[in-house]
């Protein structure tokens, strides 16, 4: 029996690790091929053998579950029928007591593998969504234009070293009010966001915002800040374990950080104080579309600027209900709409 329950193991871990050993060779342009989930995204943080790992741990809890209570019966019923047997009931009770403990060192196992790994589950990456074909070729066709786009950068640097500076610096020669590279993807991922939040059916919690995509589609609760930060999340610039809020004091003064939220947010965006409306911001040029913010109008509030549109100033903002891309998503508001810290990309 011992030597069984080591060859198990054995096998389990082998299994394991030779999926984190491999992984590497079939993930090299992002997307994942696989036979069990077909075409899988990968965001660089091991999606796919995340995904393994999930169903190695679905199999095994359903296994010890399923041992434990086939266990558990014969035992009882061992015990039952043991008729002052005294040798018999001692194995009934010795077997109902291994069964016991092998479940109090599942549980542990379990609950040690949550806590170690990123962002407390098996799955710290938020992104490791399954792709249709016509998503997958697409994402290849995107992919395949800007390393074009890259090449012809690359031999125009090569021609003139002014066009290299030029080039180096095109964040910091773009036009008063235009937004950075950065802030331009942010702009176009928050619409995937409003989407996935729309199909999920995510509901406004001021109090228990999910802090990650797993367990936004557990709970189905987000708040202003969980709008804006999964998809910083999604798209890599912030990890499982951060997070950030506006809270206000005087609106907007206050930024407040959580985990590592304020060393991520740091690598691609500035810290600027608003303190102004947006109408003026903007012609400032302080506040540009794909800004992250703190709304005035309220005593802890955070939004994205999305920019002017056919003259009226528009916000991502979740702020009550149920979401509705109509009511949160490209918002419109007035340019007197008071405006405090801003988190600028770079």
């Amino acid at each position: 029996m011992h030597k069984l329950n080591r060859k198990t193991i054995f096998i389990v871990f082998s299994v394991i690790l030779s999926f984190i050993i491999t992984y590497p060779a079939f993930a090299t342009d992002g997307i994942i091929e696989t036979s069990l989930w077909g075409n899988v995204q990968d965001d660089g943080s091991g999606c796919g053998v995340y995904m393994i790992l999930n169903l190695i741990l679905d199999i095994l809890t359903y296994g010890v579950g399923i041992a434990a209570i086939i266990g558990i019966s014969i035992s009882g019923i061992t015990y039952l029928t043991a008729k002052g047997n005294e040798q018999q009931t001692i194995k009934a009770k010795r077997r109902i007591y291994e069964i016991v403990i092998g479940l109090v060192a599942y549980a542990a196992l379990y609950a040690a593998l949550s806590f170690l790994l990123p962002g407390g589950s098996l799955n710290p990456s938020n992104n490791c969504k399954r792709l249709t074909d016509d998503e997958v070729a697409t994402i290849r066709a995107k992919e395949k234009e800007e390393s074009s786009d890259e090449n012809d950068n690359s031999d125009s640097n090569n021609n003139s070293t002014s066009s290299k500076t030029d080039n180096n610096n095109k964040n910091k020669n773009k036009k008063k009010g235009e937004p950075s590279e950065l802030g331009k993807k942010l702009l176009k991922e928050m619409e995937i966001t409003a989407n996935e939040f729309v199909k999920i059916g995510v509901k406004f919690n001021n109090d228990h915002g999910a802090t990650t995509w797993k367990e936004l589609r557990r709970t189905k609760f987000s708040h202003c800040s969980s709008y804006i930060f999964l998809t910083l999340k999604r798209m890599g610039l912030l990890s499982g374990a951060g997070d950030a809020y506006f809270h206000f004091k005087n609106y907007g003064k206050t930024l407040a950080y959580h985990g590592s939220a304020k060393k991520d947010l740091k690598k691609n965006f500035v810290v600027i104080n608003g303190n102004d409306s947006i109408k003026n911001l903007v012609k400032k040029g302080k506040l540009v579309p794909g800004d992250i913010c703190g709304d005035g109008r309220y005593r802890a509030h955070t939004i994205m600027y999305a920019g002017k549109s056919g003259g009226s100033y528009r916000i991502h903002s979740f702020e009550s209900g149920k979401f509705s891309k109509k009511k949160h998503y490209n918002k419109k508001v007035p340019g007197s709409l008071k405006i405090g810290k801003i988190l600028h990309a770079k």
